[in-house]
C-alpha cells in the first residue's frame, strides 16, 4: 500500500499546502490506492525535509512533482497519457506558473500579511504553550519572511506580488474557459494542481486580493465544487 504523508485538513480544505493537496487530488483522480498519515511530526521522516512525501515498496520519495513522475512510471499515466504533445507542454507550464510563482503570493498572504497572520498563528501554533506561542510563531514567521526575500517574492510590495498572482490566475483561467476541465471533459494532472490553488485561495478565513478576484468568477467555485464532489465527496 502506498502511504501519503501530509499536514492534514484545515479551514475546510484537505490540506493547507497546495503541494500536499495537489498530490492527494492526483491520487484520487487516478484511483491509485493509498493511505494517509498526517501531521507535522512526520516531517523528520521526509527525504527532502518537507511535505508531501510518499512511502511505497520500501522507498520514500519527496517533492510532489517527482512523486507524480514516479507514480506515472509505476502505475501508468491514466490522466495525461492521452494528451497531445502541445497539451502536455501547456500542462507543464500551468503547473510551473502555479508552483513556482503563484505559490509565493499565497505564502506571503498567510505568513506576512497582517490581515491573515493572527488566524495562521492561532491555527498552526495552538498546541504550543501560551507563554511560548508568540515567541515560537514569531521566529518561524521570520524564517518564512527570509525565505521569501531570498527567493525574490519577498522583495516586492504586497500589492505588486498580489497583482502578479492575479495575472497568473487570469492566464490559467483563460485556458480553462468554459470547459469542465483544462483539456476538456476529463481531468489531467494540471487540474489536480489548479484545484489545489483555487481551493486554497478561496479559504474563507484567508483574505486576499486573489480571493476577491476568484470570487467574482462563477466558473471558479463551480470548478472547485466539481472536483471536490467527484473525488472527495464529504472528505474535504
Amino acid at each position: 500500500m502506498l502511504t501519503l504523508y501530509k499536514f492534514g485538513p484545515v479551514w475546510g480544505v484537505p490540506d493547507a499546502s497546495p503541494f500536499c493537496m495537489k498530490l492527494e487530488t492526483y491520487l484520487r483522480m487516478t484511483g491509485i490506492p493509498f493511505e494517509v498519515k498526517k501531521g507535522m511530526q512526520n516531517m523528520k521522516l521526509s527525504p527532502k525535509g518537507k511535505m508531501p512525501f510518499i512511502e511505497h515498496e520500501g522507498k520514500r520519495i519527496g517533492d510532489s512533482e517527482l512523486i507524480i513522475g514516479y507514480l506515472k512510471k509505476t502505475f501508468g499515466d491514466s490522466l495525461d497519457g492521452a494528451l497531445s504533445p502541445e497539451q502536455k507542454a501547456i500542462a507543464r507550464l500551468i503547473q510551473r506558473t502555479l508552483d513556482e510563482h503563484c505559490y509565493f503570493a499565497a505564502v506571503h498572504s498567510r505568513w506576512i500579511d497582517e490581515a491573515n497572520w493572527p488566524v495562521v498563528r492561532e491555527t498552526f501554533f495552538r498546541p504550543v504553550p501560551a507563554l511560548l506561542r508568540g515567541l515560537v510563531s514569531g521566529q518561524i514567521r521570520k524564517k518564512v519572511g527570509k525565505m521569501l526575500y531570498l527567493q525574490g517574492a519577498g522583495r516586492h510590495e504586497s500589492a505588486e506580488l498580489y497583482a502578479m498572482a492575479i495575472e497568473d490566475l487570469q492566464a490559467v483561467l483563460s485556458l480553462l474557459g468554459d470547459q469542465p476541465y483544462l483539456f476538456g471533459d476529463a481531468p489531467s494532472s494540471a487540474d489536480a494542481c489548479l484545484h489545489a490553488y483555487l481551493a486554497n485561495f478561496l479559504i474563507r478565513e484567508m483574505r486576499s486580493p486573489m480571493a476577491d478576484f476568484l470570487a467574482q468568477d462563477p466558473r471558479v467555485a463551480a470548478y472547485v465544487a466539481r472536483i471536490d464532489g467527484s473525488y472527495y465527496g464529504n472528505a474535504a
